[in-house]
């Protein structure tokens, strides 16, 4: 079981892998550039190149579905929020499978864009969740206990630990990832679970936000 948990506690992005071999040719000597050409592509709270790269990879998604629809900027809003995993595949495929449709001047153009808006933030500052409680809605105070505000997350949207924070186009922040995990020993009938809020999701349970610091 102790091998089940670290694999589904995996931070490695095999995406990340290729996206940062495609454009080391064309990072420069900036801390940060550095940092990602050296960086051990896992998700880890303390990560700034984590945090940049996110960051780059959004902008060059971006970049791609500009060119992909002529330059419509509310089409290209959309697809982004509401067809973000196709979407994903499809610039997956341009940027790392079709060679020569991502010109290099379109890397330097998003790696400039990038360097202009990274602030030298963590992964652990930029991806952060929060769990309010369905009834009340995070309208009570913090010291009720009835909510998990602001915790930050090392999930991420290409990795075994998926987790993905973004926001809806009217600026609800929405959080995607496994509500539930479950390991297990195949010759044994015993199993490990977590889930974030405790099981019985009863307020006065003393299991209530019991769970959530194994969940993240």
């Amino acid at each position: 079981t102790e091998d089940f948990k670290r694999f589904q506690s995996d931070t490695y992005s095999l995406v990340a892998e290729r996206v940062v071999n495609l454009i080391k040719p064309i990072l420069g000597q900036t801390e940060i550039e550095v940092e990602l050409a050296n960086w051990d592509l896992r998700s880890t709270l303390e990560s700034r190149p984590a945090a940049f790269y996110k960051l780059f990879y959004k902008t060059i998604k971006r970049d791609i579905l500009m060119k992909l629809l002529n330059n419509d900027e509310e089409r290209v809003a959309k697809f982004m929020y509401y067809c973000e995993y196709p979407v994903s595949r499809i610039v997956y495929t341009l940027l790392l499978d079709i060679p020569g449709y991502t010109t290099r001047d379109m890397l330097q153009h998003a790696l400039a864009t990038t360097l202009a808006q990274y602030k030298g933030e963590r992964y652990g500052d930029v991806e952060r969740v929060s769990m309010k409680n369905a009834v009340f809605g995070g309208r009570l105070p913090r010291w009720t206990g009835l909510d998990a505000l602001d915790l930050p997350t090392n999930h991420c949207t290409e990795c075994v630990k998926l987790g993905n924070v973004r926001h809806s186009m009217d600026g609800r922040m929405i959080y995607f990832s496994q509500a539930y995990r479950m390991v297990t020993d195949m010759s044994t009938d015993f199993i490990e679970s977590v889930l974030p809020g405790g099981p019985s999701g009863n307020i006065l349970s003393n299991i209530y936000m019991r769970e959530i610091d194994l969940w993240l």
